[in-house]
């Protein structure tokens, strides 16, 4: 189960508005979706679908929930030799899950490295479904 923001700070997990909001950020509206798409995905791929046994919503999972959600990220990256589709596939997700009734995502540690590295060094500003892409995309090439 994904847990919302409230639930992850009494713990010792990160969410992915509460690292935005660390970094003295805001996020734009479109990250919400992203929070829903991605953690009704990371949970199928955990849950009922049983090829994960990660928790927190990945780098790959938030990659594919971001092109899958704007379709300059999603043209960017087929330029680049991928596609939604081929993440899609990647993922082993075998149809895209309705959205979560979830206010925020716990993240993994390394979604919370890329995110990290990347708020520090950006300007403050609002943070988009852009911003993730290139968040995961340099941290996977570092």
């Amino acid at each position: 189960m994904t847990l919302t923001q409230d639930e992850a700070v009494s713990g010792t997990s990160r969410t992915l508005l509460g690292l935005i909001s660390e970094h003295a950020r805001s996020a734009a509206p479109q990250i919400k979706e992203l929070v829903q798409l991605g953690a009704a995905a990371q949970d199928e791929r955990r849950l009922q679908l049983g090829v994960s046994k990660v928790r927190g919503l990945t780098r790959t999972v938030a990659l594919w929930a971001a092109t899958r959600l704007d379709s300059s990220i999603a043209k960017t990256l087929e330029a680049r030799g991928t596609s939604e589709r081929k993440l899609f596939e990647d993922l082993k997700l075998k149809e895209v899950p309705e959205p979560a009734a979830v206010s925020d995502v716990v993240i993994h540690d390394d979604l919370a490295r890329a995110l990290h590295n990347y708020l520090a060094a950006e300007s403050p500003r609002a943070i988009g479904l852009d911003d993730i892409a290139i968040a995961v995309l340099r941290d996977a090439d570092p």
